[in-house]
């Protein structure tokens, strides 16, 4: 529903008074101080009806005894309606947005520009389309959606309760575009929204700043592993007079034999970092590590 109600507005074409009007600029805001006013004042509205008929519609549909299951199916059922119903509703309210900005009296905000949500209603045939297709499979869903959905049959008096808390949505929404935006800004807490807002932003620079640092340690590990791999090598073309041809090690019997008679295996083993080896044989290690020797042998 969300996705259709969004390509509804999408589609809908801006006044004439919008199109006339000035730039905004980079530095004005995505979300202007009548969007976030509507938005606040709809949505404590949608809680404040959803809760009531969810915690309080046993006791106004059935009275204040004991409720059975279908009973209770029915009212679970009323809240999914009313809630849709309210988003419907609101979809006509959101086609007006900013009309209003600028005026900073009740009266100059009482026109037919800031207050008629269905001005060039006809004109999007596609918001017309989408918004009977979301008011048709809601009533769909309410008739045949069953066990699919968790719907309960609704009662003549739970219908009218779900489309006129729906209706609620219209004179909710000419009260906040009659109140001027200036209102708002004053008794809205801007230094707490800041405030939170800042601290919101360093924990994201801190988390960020972690991440890198747990990556970085992961590198300097893997580098780290593949120097001692490097070293080993190095040790065993020192050792055993290795040597690579076309990126491959070879091995050299005979001029390690040659290099372990012309010097002392002290001398050797400091030179390579390994134990002297004589001979090279398959029973014999040099004294290199396992992984050393896997790397003689590819």
């Amino acid at each position: 529903m969300d996705t259709l109600a969004a390509l509804a507005l999408a589609t809908d074409k801006p006044d004439d008074d919008v199109l006339n009007r000035k730039p905004m600029g980079r530095t004005a805001p995505l979300i202007s101080t009548s969007m976030w006013k509507m938005i606040l004042g709809q949505s404590c509205m949608q809680l404040i009806v959803t809760f009531t008929i969810h915690f309080g519609g046993d006791k106004i549909f059935f009275g204040s005894g004991h409720i059975t299951d279908h009973e209770k199916a029915q009212i679970d059922a009323l809240t999914f309606n009313t809630f849709v119903w309210l988003q419907f509703f609101k979809l006509f309210v959101t086609r007006k947005l900013d009309e209003g900005d600028g005026l900073t009296t009740v009266k100059e905000r009482i026109t037919k520009s800031n207050l008629n949500f269905f001005e060039h209603f006809f004109r999007n045939w596609y918001f017309v389309a989408i918004a009977c297709i979301i008011g048709g499979f809601q009533i769909l869903i309410m008739f045949v959606g069953g066990a699919a959905f968790s719907i309960a049959h609704q009662t003549g008096a739970m219908w009218g309760t779900a489309i006129i808390c729906g209706l609620l949505s219209f004179p909710v929404g000419l009260c906040i575009r009659i109140i001027p935006d200036i209102w708002v800004e004053r008794i809205f807490p801007t230094r707490l929204f800041n405030c939170v807002m800042s601290y919101c932003h360093r924990f994201t620079k801190i988390f960020k700043r972690n991440k890198d640092k747990s990556v970085d340690v992961d590198d300097i590990e893997s580098n780290s592993n593949t120097n001692t791999v490097s070293t080993d090598t190095n040790g065993i073309d020192s050792c055993c007079g290795a040597s690579k041809v076309n990126g491959k090690n070879i091995l050299k019997v005979g001029d390690s034999n040659k290099r372990n008679e012309g010097a002392p295996s002290s001398l050797n083993s400091e030179l390579t970092g390994t134990t002297a080896c004589p001979t090279l044989d398959s029973n014999s290690n040099c004294g290199i590590s396992s992984a050393a020797t896997s790397v003689i042998t590819n």
